[in-house]
């Protein structure tokens, strides 16, 4: 966006002032400081002392209309825009409205001119990524493009890291992690080594979409006499063998076909991948830091445990079953079981809410269940299908960019988070109270594994255990003593290019 762009809202904003003959509207309510809310995005914020200090950034900063390069990816799925959105691009999506406000509103309160850079990703397999990291990295090299922050697909920006492509975010007082737009254990799972090189939160709209839930139909679950989801979730009771025994029994053939089939009534549906959520919401996770100095990670202790292995066959077993549906291609037909009143449940990103705005039943969401209520709390995975953003290594205004991304994380925090909520959620039944309150409650409980990042670098280790669940095999088996070595010598691989970063001038 141009300085021209918020001059002209400026003029405009006089010229209406003038026409209304200076009569207040006694109903305004701009009394704490915050942008003024209307109809049209365009709107003009009140620049007060007020969002300053809600952002967590010095009072009445003031970049001179500088410009800010944006490196950025777009999600090759057909979901809105979370980078550029210009005036001519609003038709009146709550979306781009949203992120439209976020990046005006970052502009004028601190003085800036966002420039955003498309760095065109189209998939998410390793020689795109790669790519995609080789013209990072010659853009970077170029004196007359310095790459203030770049913004792309989750394990574009984890081997971009390994490169030494950004900087340490940690050492920027204006990135305060601690805001509510940051994921409550950011700083404790990205940090390596005292160092932060990237982060994500409200400030991506792909991370919540990304969100992993488990969807129900609230008719459905009425009428096969099964416990109340919600219930079960605010008393701790929602757990992986509650999961099992509530969606084991249930099935019907309704297409004819020979065997189950995508066309037939389940009580629960799920894309093999997204087991992931399964994992995660257990509290297993692949990598872990490593505390005695010689490296900064080490496999868990819990991957290659007897308490893992039986997790994993017991998951399998369950999707084994005919009353279960574990999709094993690419297409839409575990949703699309849900979204037909084929499915009692079914676990997704939150995106497949976008599918639901025209259904005729009541849903809702509650999170992925928890293993043991005795020693966790709830946990979301996200999918890896989202934004991690990091400042380049050849930013010259580090101060600015981290200002520019904890300023663009406050705005997306009070007007992304809430419109895309409201878009992906707006079924003729399904927006209750219950629900923006379970929402709340699986956004607060994000967490990040590092060996779901490094996909690349540790053979794919991050999909051993979601294709022992799709195929129902022994963990032993797929996870063997020669293979756990093999990762081990990568890990340590991994480990010695982080120490060469944190090392870098």
């Amino acid at each position: 966006m141009k300085k021209i762009l918020a001059i002209m809202l400026g003029l405009i904003m006089i010229m209406t002032m003038v026409s209304s003959c200076s009569e207040v509207d006694e109903n305004s309510d701009i009394t704490d400081g915050t942008p003024v809310e209307s109809s049209t995005p365009e709107a003009s914020p009140v620049e007060t002392t007020n969002d300053y200090i809600e952002a967590g950034i010095p009072d009445g900063i003031d970049y001179g209309g500088d410009p800010v390069n944006i490196i950025h990816w777009e999600y090759w799925y057909p979901l809105p825009n979370e980078f550029d959105i210009t005036s001519e691009d609003l038709t009146g999506n709550p979306i781009d409205d949203a992120v439209y406000k976020r990046n005006l509103y970052t502009e004028q309160l601190l003085n800036v001119d966002l420039e955003f850079i498309h760095l065109y990703l189209e998939t998410g397999n390793i020689n795109e990524m790669l790519d995609w990291c080789n013209r990072l990295q010659n853009t970077m090299n170029d004196p007359t493009t310095p790459v203030d922050i770049f913004a792309s697909y989750s394990r574009c920006v984890a081997t971009a890291t390994i490169r030494g492509l950004p900087q340490n975010l940690s050492v920027y007082e204006s990135l305060d992690f601690r805001k509510e737009w940051w994921p409550q254990y950011i700083k404790d799972e990205f940090d390596i080594g005292g160092q932060m090189f990237f982060a994500t939160g409200d400030i991506s709209t792909y991370v919540l979409y990304s969100m992993y839930m488990i969807f129900f139909n609230e008719e459905l679950v009425g009428q096969y006499g099964l416990d109340n989801p919600y219930t079960l979730v605010d008393n701790r009771e929602w757990t992986i063998d509650k999961m099992i025994n509530m969606t084991s029994s249930v099935y019907e053939d309704i297409d004819g076909a020979d065997g189950e089939t995508a066309g037939d009534f389940f009580s629960f549906t799920l894309e093999w991948w997204g087991s992931d959520a399964f994992i995660q919401g257990a509290g297993f996770k692949i990598l872990e830091k490593e505390t005695n100095g010689e490296r900064y990670m080490k496999l868990t202790e819990d991957f290659t445990s007897e308490k893992f292995g039986s997790f994993i066959e017991k998951l399998g077993d369950w999707c084994a079953r005919d009353s279960v549906y574990n999709q094993r291609g690419y297409d839409e037909s575990a949703s699309t079981a849900f979204k037909e009143e084929r499915a009692i449940f079914h676990m997704g990103p939150a995106e497949v809410g976008l599918k639901l705005q025209e259904v005729d039943f009541s849903y809702g969401i509650v999170p992925p269940p928890m293993l043991d209520p005795k020693v966790q709390d709830y946990i979301t995975t996200i999918c890896e299908d989202y934004t991690i953003y990091a400042m380049g290594r050849n930013c010259l205004e580090g101060d600015r960019a981290a200002t520019v991304i904890q300023t663009m994380g406050y705005y997306a925090n009070k007007y992304t988070t809430p419109a895309v909520f409201d878009v992906t959620f707006k079924g003729k039944f399904s927006k209750t109270e219950q629900m923006m309150n379970m929402f709340d409650k699986i956004r607060g409980a994000i967490s990040f594994d590092m060996g779901l990042l490094y996909q690349r670098q540790l053979n794919q280790i991050n999909d051993w255990p979601t294709e022992a669940i799709r195929d129902n095999v022994e963990w032993s088996v797929k996870a063997s003593a020669r293979q756990i070595q093999m990762v081990d010598m990568m890990i340590g691989t991994l480990s010695d290019n982080l120490k060469a970063l944190i090392e870098l001038p």
